[in-house]
């Protein structure tokens, strides 16, 4: 149970192609789970009168994201189980397992009958897919991050890190898209009548191509030298994320979670938010967050550099701390100049700072584990915390613009945003490993002191991750 996976190889046998293919291998399993996750949330418009019918195109909407809801919700229990499977027999064998679960919940999806033709089968259908695919995205972020931390060079892990996003970004930009050219190509009840199905069956084909490259992916040679010293020694644990290191899961919990916030609503609430709150066409709406988004995943790389050369913390506070200024101003000049230009312009100016944050969360996130727990810790911080802030924040903020009272959720995401800041500056403060400029290793004491509280790289050193004591 302890062995690593047979594509291991130590850190001299690591070659720049091992190292290539292994990241490809990972990113692109990303970039087919997300663009099959944008799909759900922009092609409700579409399948979310023919399976929840309703009075109203807010109604229908609404059920749609309690179904979007749940997938989030089961993210805890994914990010548990894969987590540990990462943790004890490679960062390998659990995202070949997920990206196989994720292709059977979309393959679903594809089939799911209209409630005409099956009633109430229908959205029970959608639901078993949604909780599938909620399994498998909540393990995917564990091994996933702990793999592109493993694998990078130790100067670089920040840049390295970014491309998660980077992918995640390609995912959904590639979903808004299609989703402009089937609108142009077919008729409204054409996407209607099956138009709709069209990018969960490419998800499909793509998530089995993507389990093929996976399985040929090496393992870090950090995990490799971990799974040999585990052997003897405890393993990782759910509850000794709670204790031993506890404040570095909190900490992690919220860095991801606040962030979390910032990232749904510009990212993927945006199409929602210009068609149903700014009276924009879909057209221009997908347009409006396909544009949007580009910006973002240019910014990744960029910023990942940013983050290796001045510090991850330093990137990740100017972007909640910009988020904070934002968010209120931005909104309100969105309902009262509600224009394509100013929508789009608008739109991309927003989605910088949670950027900012996205480029660089990984890195510090994973820095706050020992290898040994990394791939639970960081994922179930992930899951938990997108469960509860991803999860429902289509159904808060669809819940205040029925109230009249839209404004709040960018009065909600101001706040989330501040507590993110005091988070990140909380990490920064102790000069943890996450808190010096990432990329590095852990650092021991006396590196730490001659840094002064700085973010500048120390010299990497063996050694564990946060611990509490007493």
């Amino acid at each position: 149970m302890n062995r690593p996976s047979p594509a291991a190889t130590s850190l001299s046998e690591l070659s720049p192609s091992a190292r290539r293919r292994s990241v490809t291998a990972v990113i692109a399993g990303t970039a087919v789970e997300y663009f099959d996750w944008i799909a759900y949330a922009s092609f409700a418009v579409y399948f979310a009168p023919q399976i929840f019918p309703a009075d109203t195109q807010t109604a229908s909407l609404l059920q749609s994201a309690a179904i979007f809801a749940v997938g989030f919700f089961f993210r805890p229990l994914g990010s548990i189980f894969f987590g540990k499977l990462a943790d004890r027999r490679g960062r390998r064998d659990a995202l070949v397992l997920s990206i196989t679960l994720m292709t059977v919940g979309t393959l679903l999806i594809a089939v799911t009958p209209t409630y005409a033709q099956a009633g109430a089968l229908a959205p029970a259908l959608l639901l078993v897919a949604r909780v599938l695919q909620g399994l498998a995205l909540g393990g995917e972020y564990g091994p996933l991050a702990a793999s592109l931390r493993e694998i990078a060079p130790a100067n670089r892990r920040t840049l390295y890190s970014s491309a998660y996003m980077s992918a995640n970004v390609i995912g959904q930009v590639f979903g808004f898209l299609l989703l402009l050219l089937l609108n142009a190509v077919l008729s409204k009840e054409q996407m209607a009548a099956f138009g709709w199905r069209v990018p969960f069956v490419l998800a499909a084909l793509g998530a089995v191509a993507v389990g093929v490259l996976r399985r040929k992916m090496s393992e870090g040679p950090e995990f490799t030298a971990t799974v040999t010293a585990a052997s003897t020694g405890p393993r990782g644990s759910l509850r000794e994320l709670f204790t031993t290191n506890r404040t570095g899961t909190l900490l992690a919990m919220t860095i991801i979670g606040m962030g979390t916030v910032s990232f749904y609503t510009y990212a993927v609430y945006m199409q929602k938010l210009a068609v149903n709150s700014f009276g924009a066409k879909i057209p221009e709406a997908s347009t409006i967050a396909t544009v949007s988004l580009l910006v973002m995943g240019i910014a990744q790389p960029l910023l990942g550099m940013l983050g290796d050369r001045v510090g991850a913390t330093t990137v990740s506070a100017i972007g909640f701390a910009g988020c904070v200024v934002v968010a209120v101003p931005g909104y309100l000049l969105m309902s009262t100049s509600p224009s394509f230009s100013v929508l789009l312009l608008t739109a991309c100016v927003l989605v910088i700072f949670p950027a900012m944050g996205i480029a660089t969360s990984q890195v510090i996130v994973t820095g706050l584990f020992p290898a040994r727990l990394r791939a639970l810790g960081a994922g179930f911080a992930s899951a938990a915390t997108i469960a509860v802030f991803g999860g429902t924040l289509e159904y808060v903020a669809l819940s205040f613009k029925q109230a009249d009272l839209e404004i709040l959720h960018f009065v909600y995401l101001t706040v989330t945003s501040a507590i993110g800041l005091l988070a990140v500056l909380a990490v920064r403060k102790r000069n943890w490993p996450s808190g010096t400029r990432l990329g590095s290793t852990e650092t021991s004491q006396k590196e730490k002191t001659a840094e002064g509280g700085s973010d500048r790289a120390p010299t990497p050193t063996a050694g564990p991750a946060i611990t509490e004591r007493g």
